[in-house]
This record gives C-alpha cells, sequence and structure tokens, in this order.
C-alpha cells in the first residue's frame, strides 16, 4: 500500500474497531471510566448509546482489554437477532455449562444462576455485552429484566452492558419496557468530536503509525478540510483520510493537499449517489398516431364534441405532448367546423341531431351524416382506441446488480468466520445480520457441517 511511501509502518486510517487506536479524548475516556465503575460495583445493567461511527464497539473492547481476564469473565453478542431461549442458550454455552436442549428456559436460568453464583465466590464476574442493542426483539428485551435478578444480598451477579444507537433510548422509553428502563443504572453516551478533537485524532494515528511529523503526511489544510466533511464522526475521518492517502500515492505527491481531500470526496458522493428517475418519454410515432386518430374522430363529430375531445386529449398526454397538440391542432381540425374556445354553455334540447356548418372549401370531402335519432339524447362518446406504448428499453450501460453466493459450511466454520472470509474484518459486523436474516439462522453456535448458506452482496460505502 502507500505505508513505505509516506514513511508509515501501519495503515493509520483503518475502519475496524482496534484498541490500539483508541483516541483518548474527553468522550471517550469518560464513557470507559463509566463502564469501568459501573463494573466494579456491580450495577448490574448499564447502557452505552451513539451515532453511528462514533467508536463504540472500540470502547468496548478497550474496556475489555484493560479488565485483568483472570477475574472478568466477557460473553460477547454481537448479533442480536436472537430469542430470549436463544440468548440463554449462549449464556450457558459460554459458561461452559453442558444441559440438555430440552431442559426447558427456567431450568437453564436456574443452573446459569447457579454458575453465577460459584464463580462470584471465586471473585469472578461475569459481564455480559450486547453489541447493536437496539435490533434486540422486544420480547428479548422485555425478558432481560430476568437476567438481573441473579443477585446475591449485596451485589449482581451479571453485569449486562447494552450498546446501542440513540434509537435504543427510543425503544426502551415504551410504556411496555419501562420496567427494564428503570433498573439501568447508568448511561453513557458518545457524541462528535469537537473539531479542536478531531484534528487530535487524526494526528494521533498518523503518530501511532510511526509518522515523525504529521504534517509532512498531510498538510494543516487538509486536516482541515476532513474535519469538516467527516463532521466529526470518527469513521468518516478514517474512511475520508485513508481515500486521500492512496489517490495522493497513486499521484506521487507529499503531503496530501486539501484540494485531493475535497476531490476525493467528492468522487465518494457521486459513487454512492442514487441514480437519476427516468422520465416516461412517449414514443413520437405513437404521439403522432393518437393524434391523427383524434382527428378522425372529429371529422364525424359536431363542434361541441370536437373541443371536448381535444381538451381530454391534452389531460391524457404529458405536458410535451399535449404541446404538440395544442400546436398542431389548427390543422387537424375538422373541415366542416372551426373549433373555437367553448364559452359556458347551456343545456340545449335539440330535436334533431346537430350538425356543424359546412365550411366553404373547394372540393369538400364528403361526410357521413349521422342518422337521425327519435329522442334526443345526446349518446356518449366512446373513446378511441389508443396505441399500445412500450416504455423505451433500460440501456445496456446499466451494470448487473451484485449476485449472491452460495456458501457451503466446513468443520470449524461459524457465522463470524464465515463473514469475516467472505466480506473482510471491516464488513463483517454489518454483514452479520444480512447473512442471518436471508438464511433464517438465529444463533451462531448452530451452524451444521455440509449446510449451504446463502451469502448477500456487500452493502456499498
Amino acid at each position: 500500500m502507500y505505508t513505505r511511501f509516506f514513511g508509515l509502518t501501519r495503515l493509520p486510517f483503518e475502519a475496524s474497531p482496534d484498541p490500539g487506536f483508541l483516541f483518548d479524548g474527553p468522550a471517550h475516556r469518560e464513557a470507559i471510566a463509566s463502564i469501568e465503575y459501573a463494573v466494579a460495583t456491580r450495577m448490574g445493567f448499564i447502557m452505552l448509546t451513539g451515532e453511528v461511527g462514533l467508536g463504540k464497539t472500540t470502547v468496548i473492547r478497550a474496556f475489555l482489554n484493560r479488565y485483568d481476564r483472570g477475574r472478568l469473565l466477557p460473553i460477547y453478542v454481537f448479533h442480536p437477532l436472537v430469542t430470549f431461549d436463544e440468548l440463554l442458550e449462549l449464556i450457558s454455552d459460554e459458561l461452559g455449562l453442558s444441559l440438555d436442549a430440552a431442559i426447558g428456559s427456567f431450568n437453564r436460568l436456574r443452573a446459569i444462576q447457579r454458575e453465577l453464583i460459584r464463580l462470584y465466590a471465586e471473585n469472578r464476574q461475569v459481564v455480559l455485552v450486547i453489541d447493536e442493542a437496539q435490533r434486540l426483539p422486544e420480547d428479548t428485551l422485555e425478558n432481560l429484566r430476568l437476567l438481573t435478578n441473579l443477585e446475591t444480598d449485596d451485589a449482581k451477579l451479571l453485569q449486562i452492558v447494552l450498546v446501542g444507537q440513540p434509537e435504543l433510548e427510543v425503544i426502551l422509553a415504551q410504556p411496555q419496557l419501562r420496567q427494564l428502563e428503570q433498573r439501568i443504572m447508568l448511561k453513557a453516551r458518545l457524541e462528535s468530536l469537537t473539531q479542536a478533537d478531531s484534528i487530535r485524532y487524526l494526528r494521533h494515528r498518523l503518530m501511532l503509525a510511526s509518522a515523525d511529523d504529521p504534517e509532512e503526511i498531510m498538510t494543516v489544510a487538509a486536516f482541515d478540510a476532513v474535519v469538516e466533511l467527516a463532521d466529526g464522526v470518527p469513521r468518516r475521518m478514517n474512511i475520508l483520510a485513508n481515500r486521500a492517502l492512496i489517490d495522493a500515492f497513486g499521484a506521487d505527491e507529499k503531503p496530501v493537499s486539501a484540494a485531493r481531500v475535497r476531490k476525493v470526496a467528492l468522487a465518494g458522493r457521486q459513487r454512492t449517489a442514487p441514480p437519476p428517475q427516468r422520465q416516461w418519454v412517449w414514443p413520437l410515432g405513437g404521439v403522432t398516431l393518437l393524434i391523427l386518430v383524434v382527428a378522425g374522430v372529429m371529422l364525424v363529430q359536431p363542434a361541441g364534441f370536437a373541443s371536448d375531445g381535444l381538451a381530454k386529449l391534452r389531460a391524457m398526454l404529458p405536458v410535451s405532448a399535449s404541446a404538440a397538440v395544442t400546436s398542431s391542432s389548427p390543422a387537424i381540425a375538422a373541415p366542416t367546423a372551426v373549433v373555437q374556445p367553448d364559452p359556458p354553455r347551456p343545456v340545449i334540447v335539440a330535436e334533431a341531431p346537430i350538425s356543424a356548418p359546412a365550411a366553404p372549401v373547394e372540393n369538400p370531402p364528403t361526410v357521413p351524416t349521422p342518422p337521425p335519432v327519435p329522442e334526443p339524447v345526446a349518446q356518449p362518446v366512446e373513446a378511441a382506441p389508443q396505441p399500445k406504448l412500450k416504455a423505451p428499453a433500460a440501456p445496456d450501460a446499466v451494470a448487473a446488480a451484485p449476485q449472491e453466493t452460495v456458501y457451503t459450511v466446513v468443520p470449524g466454520d461459524t457465522l463470524w468466520k464465515i463473514c469475516i472470509k467472505a466480506y473482510g474484518p471491516d464488513a463483517a459486523p454489518s454483514m452479520i445480520s444480512r447473512v442471518m436474516s436471508r438464511n433464517k439462522i438465529v444463533s451462531d453456535i448452530k451452524l451444521l457441517w455440509g449446510k449451504t448458506i446463502i451469502l448477500p452482496p456487500p452493502k456499498l460505502i
């Protein structure tokens, strides 16, 4: 990659949640300190929220790495689309309990409680971390409070950390979930970085990648451009800065300029912009044919019906076609009547069919006279048959949509490992739920050897 060109020892702006790159800013430092305090004092329920890309997963992993693994037993749930029974099964498996699948939820919960009491006696803590918790089914969320009842006289036996986007706060504010919301003892929230902290963040990551002087890699103006375009979101800054370094490497430019950052950002927006909506274009031949059909009807109909037919035609056609009808209306008017704008007309009861007066035209065409009717009842005018128009075919330049792929499970595979192999470590966390939904898989521990899994196409960044 570009590391040798810029004199770096590693990629500074990877999108993966590497705890080694944790930025020690005020928001992240406060979030980790809050979680450490809540776990140390055995508060029970903790919640960490923040917008997409602010580093929630990085904070959790940094907390788990800092804690004494001899005392802490973490259970990490990264795919929350599970029922409460499946969650209990996952917890019992992580605790090393060998239980019969038909034991039932009540007996499984009692077995988990006995194991937690044993670990508490050994001064060990179990922390259940549920990432993307806003996607938990409501029934699972409601039953989570049962796990908070696993306690001694003075401490909770299981610490639960819910990590999610701000929608999680809205979900828990619902009346049916108020019992769970009231049990959350500590709430931490990550906010976007300020401008000063964003620049410190970029310099911090470059220095961790062995940059002696970050301004030899990116100019001060380039730092300001990244911060302005990313709006203080660490993940956006990583993506934009990484693309700018790659583009500068290809152009043999060092340090990276602000103009290059803006160029890369503009190119990225153009790639991800939705395609323009296609406008319906009426084929010229079809419009012409429809005009001729209506003109033929006007030749044999009374003058009053001619203006009505023309008005209906204008209402049926698009604006461009309607304009064509308007511009061509004098040429297609019936030779036996002059079409004028219709003034408000009173209801006329005629004893005989009304026929338009013939215009003085040399060699007038023979116009069939409508037969007399016994009663003065106006007959409805049948709509002229309209041609069947075909929508324009899609251009050949449109690229085919990404296709799904089929994968066969091999021994040792889990859903997480499969997503890492298929999409890479950056995209796997966001794709795991899509893979589970596509294949109706609810647990990472129920994959059978030889099972066929459909892998959907990756999301575009």
